[in-house]
């Protein structure tokens, strides 16, 4: 019996859908740089990430589905949970600061900062965490490429914290 395919719930880039204990996404000219990533992030332990599983007969990106809960809505992470994203993230750049990219190397990085020296998820943000069984995991990652621990870190401390213009000022 052929497995069905299920939409993801949440603010999901179209055509990602749900098969089984995967997750088939779309591939783009940055998938074979972001699944060698992915790669190299399972094999030197690193547990904040997907596995990369291939292509379907589709040529789509194959990953492991992560079950568990989405993160919090920006701006509600108590102190705790913060410090446990920053942990997540201090982990992957250790993690990644061995990896070299495949040549040639693509990526979709929206904002590329100056004094690039390493690979960043660049999207690390409560829509693409997942709280699982094993802690935090950053999914999401057709973002990856080119950047600095600090613009990462940045980022995320904003996306974290639910800056918007519609906010009031003490929140």
């Amino acid at each position: 019996m052929p497995l069905t395919e299920q939409p993801l719930p949440g603010n999901v880039t179209t055509g990602v859908v749900r098969v089984g204990d995967t997750v088939r996404r779309p591939a783009g000219p940055w998938t074979d740089s972001v699944d060698a990533l992915l790669a190299h992030l399972h094999k030197v332990g690193f547990t904040g990430a997907p596995r990369p599983l291939g292509r379907d007969a589709r040529g789509r990106q194959v990953l492991e589905y992560v079950p568990g809960e989405c993160g919090p809505e920006a701006g509600t992470y108590p102190l705790a949970e913060l410090a446990s994203i920053g942990r997540l993230l201090a982990d992957l750049h250790d993690a990644v600061a061995g990896f070299v990219p495949p040549e040639p190397a693509g990526w979709r990085v929206a904002i590329a900062p100056d004094g690039a020296d390493l690979v960043c998820h660049h999207d690390a943000a409560p829509w693409n965490l997942v709280r699982a069984d094993r802690g935090w995991v950053l999914i999401d990652w057709d973002g990856a490429g080119p950047g600095t621990r600090r613009w990462e870190l940045a980022y995320a401390a904003q996306a974290m914290a639910g800056m918007r213009p519609d906010r009031p000022v003490a929140e």
